[in-house]
């Protein structure tokens, strides 16, 4: 169990964020979520306390996990960032869940 860590996580699909927010939040972690990086970073910069983990989709609009990651390091330099993805590496979907149109 987390002890009061703080945690941004970003995910440009609700259910998920939704999904992966409660987890956190049942798991004993500060949860600052997101649907765009640009909603993120002004959460970070808003932010009085530290932040511990970066939690990112690694495609979204506005841009994408790594520049969010990129620009969050500036502001916390120990970040630890962890990226997700619904897509293989050739960005092909994974699941029948991704490939609905």
């Amino acid at each position: 169990m987390a002890t009061g860590e703080t945690v941004l996580i970003v995910e440009d699909e609700a259910p998920i964020l939704k999904i992966a927010k409660t987890i956190l939040e049942r798991l004993g972690y500060n949860v600052l979520d997101a649907t765009t990086p640009g909603r993120e970073l002004t959460l970070a910069e808003n932010h009085a306390g530290e932040i511990h983990i970066l939690i990112t989709d690694v495609i979204m609009p506005e841009m994408n996990g790594k520049g969010l990651a990129d620009q969050l390091n500036g502001l916390y330099p120990d970040l630890k960032v962890l990226f997700m993805s619904g897509y293989t590496a050739d960005g092909t979907p994974i699941g029948d869940f991704w490939m609905k149109a």
